[in-house]
């Protein structure tokens, strides 16, 4: 009986309740975030400077704030409108009120965000699952793009090989509780905090990067009110949605695709198949980077960006 307490009490020891998003804000939207009611959803976005419309979206897990140092530089370069989101069910924009977390309803939510923003053309750009979402509206609305950036971008439906096995073995053990019901009730109420720290370690290669305030951020936002519950509901829809990746052989959309060579979560064989199915891409690997490399090294990973960007002007 006293290893069933012992257990208890130690499953209980992550319990923490949803923050309520006010108390986020003040340190999470200063300006130049806003809001806009996209779907029944208060978005949160930025969207700064003027020129070529660039679209950026977050991978898994993250929020708008993972652009930042992409944001700068672009906007030190000129001649370009930055705008990020927060997608539905993450960060400050928190969970869609109709449950649409299918690949095919994120590229429809992307459409009416840019058409509430005036877009007509357009730069789009995402990490890991917001690189899922972009090469996927990319497929489905190839005449609204100017191009395409890919980072370490998911979705890539192949056969598995060892290595592709290995990297799945290194994500996260909390992401395998959705299986369950036991499971997902202790997702809807536990998030360790040493379970973030570990998962943002895992995706930078440099440890020293991996500050407090970073590892806070990443914590405090997945709790934002209904943020846990988003992400099993997200998690239930996969198998609904279906793969497009066949159709990459057919774009015509001017893409660069990014990716760190460590990355542990997707790995770089992936980068080389976009390369290969997408007609005229160019792949750029960082050596020294993992699975958000334009957040752990925004200076150098921006390079190859302005000089893409440059070109579609």
């Amino acid at each position: 009986m006293w290893w069933i307490l012992g257990l208890m009490a130690v499953l209980a020891l992550p319990v923490r309740p949803d923050v309520p998003v006010d108390e986020l804000l003040t340190r999470y939207a200063p300006a130049p975030s806003q809001f806009k009611e996209v779907w029944g959803m208060e978005v949160h976005y930025r969207d700064q400077g003027r020129g070529l419309p660039v679209i950026l979206l977050h991978g898994l897990g993250s929020s708008l704030h993972t652009w930042e140092g992409w944001t700068k530089s672009l906007l030190a370069a000129g001649g370009y409108r930055v705008i990020s989101v927060d997608m539905p069910g993450w960060g400050l924009t928190g969970p869609d009120p109709q449950k649409r977390y299918r690949i095919e309803d994120q590229v429809a939510f992307l459409d009416a965000l840019a058409d509430s923003l005036g877009l007509q053309q357009f730069v789009i750009g995402g990490n890991s699952m917001g690189g899922w979402f972009s090469w996927n509206y990319a497929v489905t609305h190839p005449n609204r793009l100017k191009g395409l950036i890919l980072v370490d971008a998911a979705g890539l439906m192949r056969e598995a090989t060892e290595l592709e096995a290995q990297a799945a073995s290194k994500r996260p053990a909390i992401l395998q509780l959705n299986n369950g019901v036991p499971g997902k009730n202790y997702l809807r109420q536990a998030t360790p905090r040493f379970i973030y720290k570990g998962i943002v370690k895992q995706v930078y290669v440099n440890d020293e990067l991996v500050t407090r305030d970073l590892v806070t951020r990443y914590y405090l936002l997945m709790r934002r009110e209904g943020n846990r519950q988003a992400f099993l509901d997200r998690a239930s829809q996969r198998k609904g949605s279906n793969s497009r990746h066949a159709e990459l052989a057919q774009l015509q959309v001017p893409t660069l695709i990014i990716w760190g060579s460590q990355d542990p979560w997707i790995p770089l064989s992936h980068g080389r198949q976009f390369q290969e199915l997408i007609a005229g891409s160019v792949l750029v690997e960082f050596e020294h980077l993992g699975h958000v490399p334009m957040e752990e090294d925004p200076a150098n990973t921006v390079v190859p960006v302005l000089g893409f960007l440059g070109g579609l002007k």
